[in-house]
């Protein structure tokens, strides 16, 4: 009977051990996967900030290209103010040279005369 208690106990003592070196196993998996998911959201984090930052500037170039769209636009009305009277210049160059034409004309003909 001694036997069979000592022999029963020693069977508990294994089953007990094997128990607690399984326990001490999936304690130090679940703190491995822990600290697993601990590192990607850290990690997740700073991608996001990463991200934001792109955002950020982003904007802020869009920002700077609509401001540079509107200060072109601003240039193009002002040199298409500037354009008429720059066609109304060339007319009168034009009407110029076609009164200086006309007066070498009337010379000559006096010349003729």
């Amino acid at each position: 009977i001694i036997k069979r208690i000592s022999a029963e106990r020693d069977s508990l003592r294994t089953k007990l051990d094997r128990i607690g070196r399984e326990r001490e196993e999936d304690s130090r998996s679940r703190d491995r996967d822990f600290n697993q998911l601990r590192y990607q959201l850290e990690k997740m984090r700073v991608e996001r900030n990463e991200l934001e930052q792109i955002a950020e500037e982003a904007v802020a170039g869009r920002e700077e290209l609509v401001n540079s769209a509107h200060l072109l636009q601003r240039q193009l009305d002002k040199v298409a103010e500037e354009r008429v009277p720059l066609q109304e210049y060339e007319q009168l160059q034009r009407e110029k040279r076609q009164l200086s034409s006309s007066l070498q004309e009337a010379k000559a003909e006096i010349h003729r005369m």
